[in-house]
């Protein structure tokens, strides 16, 4: 299985920007675009994304210009760290989730689309390494 692991795009609040919505940035808009274009020689059967409204624009604009059929899910499963849930739960959430897609997409590609912590907390468990993750940023793995 080939997992392919991307932040959203810079939203207002990774701007500085206190708004109602946190939704991407004209910045954040431009780096959608760019992961389109990084990724669109990528063939990917499932999405993951997270439900909030910043994680949606990026998958559309990977989306946008691709003709082939992609299964989305939009999952609270992925969605950010909940303030109430303590870091090991967290931790739990995320190895569960890799453990299933193993099961579920054994040859497949899986491209998750979400947060800073999340996609960070997917890199620590599938490399060991704690690295942030800049917006507008994919990275991929092998399974």
């Amino acid at each position: 299985m080939k997992l392919i692991l991307v932040r959203h795009g810079e939203s207002q609040a990774n701007a500085g920007n206190i708004a109602e919505e946190n939704n991407l940035t004209e910045k954040g808009r431009q780096q959608a675009k760019k992961l389109a274009i990084e990724l669109s020689q990528e063939n990917f059967e499932q999405i993951y994304c997270s439900n909030t409204k910043r994680c949606i624009e990026t998958m559309e604009a990977i989306l946008k210009d691709r003709k082939e059929y992609v299964n989305i899910c939009f999952s609270k499963l992925i969605s950010p760290k909940k303030k109430a849930e303590d870091d090991e739960n967290f931790k739990r959430r995320i190895k569960i989730f890799i453990e299933d897609l193993k099961i579920e997409f054994k040859d497949e590609t899986v491209m998750i689309i979400s947060h800073q912590l999340v996609i960070r907390r997917f890199w620590q468990e599938l490399t060991g390494k704690d690295e942030p993750i800049e917006n507008g940023e994919a990275r991929e793995i092998d399974l």
